[in-house]
């Protein structure tokens, strides 16, 4: 960050003088003749860039005191009315994106429109022609008084109530920018799985906004901010003048006519005379350049000494290391409000190198693209060839069916084989469970407590049983039950021969994590992070079905809706199992890698 800062720094300082030895450069360049001539270019030109940049001088100590002394205004102008527009911006893009489509959204959308599209020196000599105090139609002497400009550490309630208006007025343009790019970006944002896995948790909308969406735009506001800078000093120098802060250039336009009448009797000898109707030159008098004798006091109505200035001047001029320390802190705002600056060079060489990579790109992927085309073409025909068609024999069965029997007990003993393939070859025991279909209208005793039922679904380790009603397995199967969580929530939908049989291999995964000492409840967590494993576990029997070819199409959407549907999101509760989006999640993991030791990880804890 230092390192990045220096940069910035150094950028700024070489730009500042760069561009002034430019100037200079070419006016002795094009008009040499207005220097006497005699001087070199390069000489002549440091000569010139020294008087402006280090000394403020331009060879008259007056025009340097009137920088020096408008230096600090143009400074507080400068850093006020970026932090409003940044604070102010975020902050109400915050706001339309945690409402959207509101009333109050739109109003303030609208307002910012406003304030983009008027000119800020119309909106400035507006809000003065409403509200100032002496000729103003709504009379607000507070804030909209004009001429009451005082240094922060001599009056810092005057300059705060001096400053606030024009800081908003120059803030405004990049603030309303700044509001619209912050709220279209935070909604944008709202669709990204960090921001749907915060919103799945219970999380109040503004909290998911502010905390999880919004920061995802910072890089792009910072970016924006700093390409806007010259945004800024415009708005400083139409605003300064309307509100009468005492900065720089509000004393430059009245530095103009002085520098004009100081040099009536100064002309420089390649000035022609002024020329009468008759076209004779007349020629200013010569100055009387005798030495003359000056009373001790202030002779001068102004009060200015034989050095030419005023006592306030001499001081303001003996403040030289405070006005150099201005000019600094000048040159590191514009530095730090303009990371998009700079380094041209090097941005270039980037640009360069991007195309060059752009084209490496293209050429490889014209090359392999008949290849790609041949590769997905073969997993086609693998894939039809893998996956059985359905027929009238694999329809759904009813409730009470013989047939529903069959398929609870067919899916079992699948999720059972493979379970045993795979701890035999860990060199494990093979697993043993026994179960129980619960027919419509009837109910069993358990060694858990509860009661299974027609709608149930649960496995119970004192008995070391499943327990499944038929009710519920034929609601499963024909997608009419509504008793999940999730998809009361509107996640999912309970439905299908796979959305029931993944019900069957999550309740045997308890089984296994019985048996293998994994079902262990922490009370910090409650039993969430089992359920996530059994899903995950639950995946890893899809995965060998894919393998084995007897997947059919649509089996995989089945499974993922019931697991969506199954989800919850009472987070305070101990029996809470897992938001729908962190259930769908523990699903894939297991089914997309194959592999029992990815489960380990699929409870987040």
């Amino acid at each position: 960050m230092l390192g990045y800062i220096a940069r910035r720094l150094l950028w700024a300082v070489a730009t500042v003088v760069l561009t002034a030895c430019f100037a200079y450069g070419l006016i002795r360049l094009l008009r040499p003749e207005t220097y006497g001539g005699g001087e070199n270019l390069f000489v002549g030109t440091w000569h010139d860039v020294d008087r402006a940049v280090f000394q403020l001088t331009l060879g008259d100590p007056e025009l340097r005191e009137m920088w020096l002394e408008g230096l600090w205004a143009d400074v507080f102008l400068q850093a006020g009315g970026a932090i409003s527009a940044v604070v102010l911006g975020v902050a109400g893009g915050i706001w339309c994106a945690s409402r959207p489509r509101t009333r109050s959204a739109r109003a303030l959308e609208s307002f910012a429109m406003f304030f983009l599209c008027t000119p800020p020196y119309v909106l400035a000599l507006g809000m003065l022609l409403l509200f100032e105090p002496t000729f103003g139609l709504v009379k607000l002497p507070l804030f909209f008084e004009v001429h009451v400009y005082r240094p922060p550490l001599e009056d810092p309630w005057s300059f705060f109530r001096s400053m606030l208006v024009p800081w908003l007025v120059v803030g405004a343009p990049l603030g309303a920018v700044i509001l619209r790019l912050t709220a279209g970006l935070t909604i944008d944002a709202m669709g990204e799985h960090w921001v749907r896995t915060a919103r799945a948790k219970g999380l109040a909308r503004t909290r998911v906004v502010r905390k999880h969406a919004a920061p995802s735009g910072y890089a792009t506001i910072a970016s924006l901010f700093g390409a806007s800078a010259p945004i800024l000093v415009m708005n400083i120098v139409l605003v300064e003048v309307v509100f009468s802060v005492p900065g720089f250039f509000r004393h430059l336009r009245r530095a103009r006519p002085e520098r004009r009448r100081g040099r009536q009797g100064h002309r420089h000898p390649h000035d022609p005379g002024d020329l009468d109707l008759g076209g004779r030159a007349d020629r200013a008098p010569e100055p009387d350049r005798r030495p003359r004798d000056r009373p001790p006091g202030p002779a001068d109505p102004l009060g200015r000494t034989a050095d030419g200035l005023s006592p306030a001047g001499q001081a303001r001029v003996a403040r030289g290391p405070m006005s150099r320390a201005a000019v600094l802190l000048l040159i590191c705002l514009l530095a730090l409000a303009a990371p998009a600056c700079g380094g041209t060079d090097e941005l270039r060489e980037r640009g360069e190198a991007l195309r060059e990579r752009a084209r490496e790109a293209r050429d490889r992927a014209e090359r392999s693209a008949d290849r790609v085309v041949e590769r997905v073409r073969a997993a086609l025909d693998d894939l039809e060839r893998a996956v059985p068609q359905a027929t009238s024999d694999e329809q759904a069965p009813a409730r009470g069916d013989e047939r529903l029997e069959d398929y609870l007990t067919h899916v079992l003993r699948s999720v059972d084989g493979y379970w045993t393939r795979t701890l035999r070859q860990s060199g494990l025991e093979e697993p043993r469970v026994s179960f129980l279909w619960i027919p419509p209208g009837r109910g069993a005793r358990t060694g858990c407590g509860a009661v299974a039922d027609e709608n149930a679904a649960f496995y119970c380790p004192t008995d070391d049983t499943i327990f499944v009603g038929e009710e519920l397995a034929a609601d499963i199967l024909r997608g009419t039950g509504r008793t999940f969580p999730g998809e009361r929530a509107g996640y999912g939908r309970a439905q299908g021969d796979f959305g029931l049989a993944y019900v069957i291999a999550h309740e045997y995964a308890h089984n296994v994590q019985q048996e293998l000492g994994l079902a262990r409840v922490d009370p910090r967590y409650g039993v969430e992070p089992l359920e996530l494993q059994a899903d995950c576990m639950a995946g890893l029997w899809g995965n060998s079905v894919y393998r084995e070819g007897k997947l059919k199409p649509g089996d995989v959407e089945e499974a993922i809706s019931t697991v969506l549907a199954a989800g919850d999101f009472d987070t305070s509760n101990p029996q809470h199992h897992g938001t729908p989006d962190e259930r769908r999640a523990a699903w894939l993991l297991g089914y997309r890698s194959g592999d029992p030791q990815r489960c380990a990880d699929a409870s987040g804890v």
